[in-house]
């Protein structure tokens, strides 16, 4: 006599497969989707140390601009500093420190007396910009 709702040794074999195999692949997107973010936080992390390695060294040069107006140097630290009078009297320090080879930090410095203004801290791509024309777009015709 069969009793009805008994499952075989093959069917929880089956099962049991299937289930690994579930969890093996779930296990190697993990794994690959892991190391695709580690490398994409790397590069923002390299990214950063640039900018900001550009910016303490513009804060170093401002600094020093602030110290030398009277001089007027045409360069601070390898950087070269544009100097300008102004309308009204007043004196401008312009100068670029490159963060990586694609991006540049420009900086201009308004001189009032023994006080500054900054008129422009703006980091700004200076490099190639280059189409990328390898995947075919419909045109709409």
């Amino acid at each position: 006599m069969r009793r009805g709702g008994h499952m075989g040794t093959g069917t929880v074999s089956l099962i049991l497969m299937f289930s690994v195999l579930c969890i093996v692949i779930f296990a190697l997107l993990t794994v690959s989707t892991a190391a695709g973010e580690h490398a994409l936080a790397e590069k923002a992390a390299q990214t950063q140390q640039a900018y900001y390695q550009a910016d303490s060294r513009a804060a170093d040069i401002a600094a020093q601009a602030l110290a030398a107006r009277d001089s007027r140097p045409g360069e601070i630290d390898g950087v070269a500093v544009t100097w300008n009078q102004g309308e009204e009297g007043g004196l401008t320090a312009s100068f670029a420190c490159p963060v990586d080879q694609e991006r540049t930090l420009l900086v201009e410095l308004e001189l009032n007396g023994e006080d500054f203004a900054v008129k422009r801290w703006q980091c700004v791509r200076t490099g190639e910009w280059e189409a990328d024309d390898s995947i075919e777009v419909w045109d709409g015709e």
